[in-house]
Order: structure tokens, then sequence, then C-alpha cells
């Protein structure tokens, strides 16, 4: 069955690629290097959005563990058994209580006949594995009979069983492990009391035994891992602004246990529980060997402003995250964070202050930010807002944070051309950027292609352009406001958009200094924009391969002659090719798989013609150049 390309490139059948476009060069030279490459380039971004977080690489199977979720509805009452059901003859509640301090809290109480009880559904289905262990804990009062617990399968039958033993009036801490017997994606967490009972439970927590450093679910943590980000932006993003100030991202306020932490209304339309906080976000930077790139509050909201007045804590929070991060234990917040079980500093460099923040309101408060951090911090660098053409004016910027959502003929046309026609007078951090329109909801190849030209142009001005992240990060299928997403989840599957691919294949083929790299290719049209059918750009790895990345944005197969000059003429070489059979083509739940790269082993004799597959990034790895 022949496959057409979207109409943007034409109606390209796979029997008309035979014929292959006018040809293009690609001329390297290893003596002339260009300078260093940024280092720091590729980067991750994390933003609580589409329930990346709970639901997401959190490991916790429980919903609502703690009662505390509420729903936000046209009376704004909280509704709080969000994830929570009754099984059988019961009744389940919620009551506020307050504790020995003061602190209010809620509590599920239940009342229910033998054998009935309640029940969570986690995210959308608890998924166990068979030969797993599942740590449960939870606090509960008042159940005079024991309560068996299970996680039960589709059917009625149960994937893990376990007990909790008779208590008193008192609360006790349980903690129970429970081992999967069979494999089911969509089980529920079950109670089942051996009476006729009244008791109380909080806190309830479901931990796979897999998880990575008890926190990470690890296949998506694989998939995080296997981006290899040099740093990692949170958490977020608009997560940051909140719409209302009562909502902005408090850094400290995610300190306390688990259990104490409230949880919080996210623009985004769900509750996050706050289990993943400041120094979550930085274990999972440790874990990744990342950067942490803490984005903080600037006293902006989407609708409200901190007065200047009363910005004094705000200042203070950006202050006091430092010395969290980067303090010894003897001071006052590296103390906190060495309490924590962190001993050792995080070394936090880059802070932001602020998310798409602009603006007179935004300037003045940067401002405050700056001259207060530079006084205490000279070394951090600092991150500002450039967002609807409005730079800072206030004090003098040294990494601005601009943002690109696109279709993907801009990123292949102007997209390619704005690092190179931007002044110099600053660098950037292109924070989000992302093929958005008129590619289809779970991404796709030619989205894919159009940022890794993109992404080409940035590597090859690494004068300007530092760092680069793509946005968003992680979405759950069941719960996606915002598309495309870099990488999906289910409950028992992940998967990677192309675009997962280009971002991997980029990282993993990172060079240390950038060559020269001369390209002669024929003019394409990509919608009403004129550009090249190819781009590309050369870089020196620290083994001593030189490593052509060459795009071919058009939708026709491309002839291509290769060379490089300044080493032996002779090599072997490692070619990896990325594309599709068409320009529409992605992966998803039931094709997890369908895009993904190819290598090809072979040797080489300069100049070597090749040809480039259409909508393809192929990278070359041109090994033992080097003429000593």
């Amino acid at each position: 069955m022949k496959r057409q390309l979207l109409a943007s490139f034409g109606a390209v059948s796979l029997a008309m690629l035979s014929a292959l476009a006018d040809g293009a060069s690609i001329s390297v030279d290893m003596r002339e290097v260009r300078g260093e490459t940024a280092h720091d380039l590729w980067g991750i971004f994390f933003e609580d959005i589409d329930l990346s977080i709970d639901g997401g690489v959190y490991a916790e199977l429980v919903r609502n563990g703690s009662f505390e979720e509420g729903s936000i509805n046209r009376w704004n009452k909280a509704l709080p058994l969000a994830a929570w059901h009754p099984v059988g003859a019961a009744e389940l509640n919620v009551r506020e209580i307050e504790d020995d301090g003061g602190k209010r809290y809620r509590v599920a109480s239940i009342r229910a006949k033998k054998g009935c009880g309640f029940s969570n559904e986690g995210f959308f289905g608890i998924a166990v594995k068979e030969g797993v262990e599942y740590f449960l804990s939870l606090r509960i009062r008042g159940n005079k009979a024991p309560i068996s617990v299970s996680l039960d399968r589709t059917g009625a039958l149960s994937a893990a069983t376990g007990e909790i033993a008779a208590g008193g009036g008192e609360w006790a801490d349980v903690a129970l492990t429970l081992k999967a017997v069979a494999t089911d994606s969509r089980c529920s967490l079950v109670f089942r009391t051996a009476a006729d009972e009244d008791f109380e439970v909080d806190c309830v927590s479901l931990m796979p035994g897999d998880a990575v450093n008890g926190l990470w679910r690890r296949d998506v943590f694989e998939r995080l891992a296997a981006l290899k980000p040099r740093f990692l932006r949170f958490p977020g993003g608009c997560w940051v602004e909140g719409e209302m100030m009562k909502y902005a991202y408090r850094w400290k306020k995610t300190l306390p246990p688990r259990s104490e932490r409230k949880p919080q209304w996210n623009l985004w339309m769900y509750w996050s529980s706050n289990s993943v906080g400041f120094y979550e976000y930085l274990l999972l930077a440790e874990a990744l060997g990342a950067k942490p790139l803490f984005c903080i509050n600037a006293g902006m909201s989407h609708k409200q402003n901190q007065p200047m007045d009363k910005m004094g804590e705000y200042v203070q929070d950006a202050l006091d995250c430092i010395e969290f991060c980067n303090g010894d234990a003897g001071t006052k917040w590296g103390a906190v964070r060495a309490a924590m079980g962190h001993p050792k500093p995080f070394n936090l460099e880059y802070l932001e202050i602020g998310n798409e923040n602009f603006g007179e309101a935004y300037d003045e408060r940067y401002a405050l930010y700056h001259d207060a951090i530079r006084a205490k911090y000279p070394e951090i660098k600092l991150i500002a807002n450039f967002f609807k053409d409005w730079h800072v004016k206030s004090r003098h910027v040294e990494i601005e944070d601009i943002h690109h959502y696109e279709t993907p003929e801009w990123f292949m046309t102007k997209g390619v051309e704005f690092y190179d026609k931007a002044a110099a007078a600053t660098s950037f951090f292109v924070g989000e950027y992302a093929a958005q329109d008129a590619i289809g909801f779970w991404g796709d190849l030619k989205g894919a292609i159009g940022e890794a030209a993109f992404m080409v142009a940035l590597e090859r001005n690494p004068g300007k352009v530092r760092l680069a992240a793509y946005a968003p990060l992680i979405a759950n299928v069941e719960h996606s406001v915002w598309a495309p997403n870099l990488i999906y989840v289910s409950t028992d599957t992940v998967f990677g958009s192309p675009s997962w691919t280009v971002q991997k294949l980029f990282a993993e083929n990172m060079g240390e200094t950038l060559l020269a790299c001369a390209m002669d290719a024929p003019d394409s049209k990509f919608g009403n924009l004129d550009g090249k059918a190819i781009v590309a750009d050369a870089v020196l790895a620290g083994n001593g391969d030189v490593v052509v990345k060459a795009v071919n944005c058009t939708g026709e197969a491309t002839k291509v002659t290769l060379n490089v000059a300044g080493g032996k003429r002779e090599c072997s070489y490692v070619r990896t090719v990325f594309g599709g059979e068409a320009a529409d083509v992605h992966n998803s739940l039931y094709e997890p798989e369908r895009l993904k790269e190819h290598t090809i082993r072979g040797n080489a004799a300069f100049p070597i013609a090749e040809t480039l597959p259409p909508l393809s990034l192929s990278i070359y790895r041109f090994k033992e150049l080097s003429q000593r």
C-alpha cells in the first residue's frame, strides 16, 4: 500500500521517491575549529503538566493517599474522595481532625459490613507485575478485627494479598509487603474487613519494589536517563506562576514530610500532591547526572502580582534556596537539607527568575532578585525571561530564556536562521521549544525532523545558545491537555514520540569542539516559506570521532556528497538514520516503537556519495581520522 506525505511537502508517494532530488554537498574541515561546543546544551524541562509527576515519573501507585485532594467546582467545595470508592455494604467519608499541635488534616472514616470495605483506583488503574514486591504503608485506628488487603485483578481475582492485624483506638503506623503473583495493568487496591467495623485511615501509600531510588517509576526514569540530560529545569513552566498568587509555587512549602504536604490546585486541571517537592526534584537531577536549574517564582502569577513593598519574602526565598542547595550543614538551610538525608550540597549553578514573565512589572522585580543574589552569590548564573519580545532593561542580563512553539516548516526555515542572525550581546537559554501546529496529537515524523533542523542550528551557535530543552516532557495518556509531549505514560507502558528519538540522538552525539562545515544544498519550499533542503553541522567528539549531523527537511530522497578534510582519506564509520515512511507517522500505545533509528556500519574513502532518505536525520561518526 502506498502512503502519501502530508500536503505541505507535496503528494509524494513511495513509488516516486526513487527519483532522487538534485544533489547537495557537505564539506567538513578538521583543521578549522570554530570553538568549543556549549557543553550544557541539551537538557530536559520538567513541568507538572499532564500528570507528569503523580501518575508519571513518581512511582506512587495510590492517588490521593492523604485524602487532602479536592475538586474545584462551581461551589468551590472540596470533594476529597477522588480515586476512593466504597466496596460492598460500606460507607466512606472524609472528616477533618486536629492534632495536638493544632494542625488540621483530613482522614477517611469507614463503616463497613463484614467482607466489605473500600478501594483506591490509582491513576486510571494500578499496574502490577508478577514477582515484584509492593510496599504498602498507612496509618489506621479503630479496627478491632483484621483487614485483608489485595490488589484485585479484572474478574475479581487477586494479583497480591496481605492482611492488616487488628488494632486499637490509637493511630498505628502499618507497613505491609504485597508480592504480585500475576501481571495486570488495571488493578485496584482493596481493603476488606473481617467483621462489621468502624475505623479510620490516613496516609495510604503503595510503592513498587523496583522503583529507582525508591522514588521513580523505573521505565519512565530510563526514558529520561536515555536523554543524557546535562541539566534539569524545574518545576515549570506555568506551574511556577499559577493562575493567582495563592497557587504560585513556593518551594519551602514542599519540604515537610510527604504526609504533611498539602496538595495544590494545578492550572492544568488536576491536584498536585507535592509529593515530589523541591528536594525530590534535586534528587531526580542528581540521579540523572544533570545540573539542577531551578525556576523560582518572580512574585508574579497569571492574574496577580505580589506588591513591590511585599516582595522581601520572595527575594529571601531565592537566597534561601541557594543556601539549601549549596550551603554546608552549618548553615540554616544547609542544615535542613542535611537533616532530610543529603549532607552534601547539590551545587546549584543556574537560577531562573520567573517563567514567561514580561513588562515593567517583571523588570522591576527582576532587579530586586538580581541585586540580592549578586551581592551574596555572585557565582550563580542568573536567567531572565525573554517573552513577547520583552527584554529586561533594569539590569544586565547574562542569559535570556526564550521559547519557540512553531510549525515544523518554521523550524526548518526561520528557525534555522534565527540564532545565526541573533545579536550576540547576550546568550540564550532556549527553555521550551516544540513543533506544535499542523502535526498529530502524539507528535509525528515531520515535527521531529523540523526540530532536528532547528537543533543543528542551536548546536552550531555555541556563543549564543548555551542551554536548550524540549517541552513538555511527560504526559499521562489519560490526561493530556497539551500536545504533543516527549514521553507518554500509561499504567504499564511508556513510549517516546518521534521527537524523543531526535533528542536522544543529539544527546548521544554531542561533541567538544565545533568544526568548520560548509554546505551547498538546493533551495526548497516549505509551505509559504523558503529554505534549504539540507541542514548540517559537524563536531569533534572527545574520543576523536568526527560527528556529522545531516537533516533532510524535504519529502524527497536527496543525494549528498560528503567530504572530511584535514585527516586520513579513509576510515570506518557508523551511520545512524532516523526516518519513516510518511510525514504523519508516529508512535502510540498500539505501536510504541513504530519509529526508531537504524544503524549502519561501513568504510569510507572521501569524498563519499550518500542518499539521505526523505524527512530524515542522519548522523555519521567517522573514526580514526587523525593523521597522528
